[in-house]
């Protein structure tokens, strides 16, 4: 009877500690506060690049990411992204430049579980007047997808997270 205790308890322990893990964050640090309040802006241009090698499909999904939710939020009257579209016409330009991605893809997650460990996406980003040609703001972003289980996120998860950070940013900067 104390071994089937015993047993139970190392079942339960074992599940515990398969299921649970990291939740997926993200996080911001300014490190040149906004001069002036987005409001008086009425175009915003998101232009997304790269320094990663072959991210171009990063690149694309976190353009479009911020693209909806920054035309979502009804912040500005006109977004655009330069990654989709010629019309580069705005009075302020949000440049995010990817700096260091740690993917997770589905394959891996499935085939490591747990062990895939966390996804990661990494930024520099700068607001730029482009009426006075001046940059009025500058921050790092980071995006980590859930981790530690085998059920936890992908490079996309890690994707939403910075995305969700940039808008944040900007949003409070209005």
């Amino acid at each position: 009877m104390k071994n089937m205790l015993i047993n139970r308890i190392s079942v339960l322990i074992l599940i515990f500690v398969l299921l649970s893990g990291c939740a997926s964050s993200g996080s911001l640090q300014i490190t040149k506060p906004s001069t002036i309040t987005l409001s008086k802006f009425k175009s915003l241009l998101i232009n997304v690049t790269s320094e990663v090698p072959e991210s171009s499909k990063e690149v694309m999904m976190l353009s479009g990411l911020l693209l909806a939710k920054l035309q979502e939020r009804g912040l500005f009257e006109n977004v655009a992204s330069a990654n989709f579209s010629s019309n580069t016409e705005a009075e302020l330009v949000l440049n995010v430049n990817l700096i260091d991605i740690r993917r997770v893809g589905e394959v891996t997650r499935f085939l490591l579980g747990a062990l895939a460990g966390q996804a990661k996406i990494n930024a520099n980003a700068e607001l730029v007047d482009l009426n006075e040609g001046k940059t009025i703001g500058k921050f790092t972003a980071k995006g980590l997808s859930s981790g530690g289980t085998i059920y936890a996120g992908h490079t996309s998860q890690a994707i939403e997270r910075i995305s969700e950070q940039i808008t944040e940013f900007v949003q409070k900067s209005m």
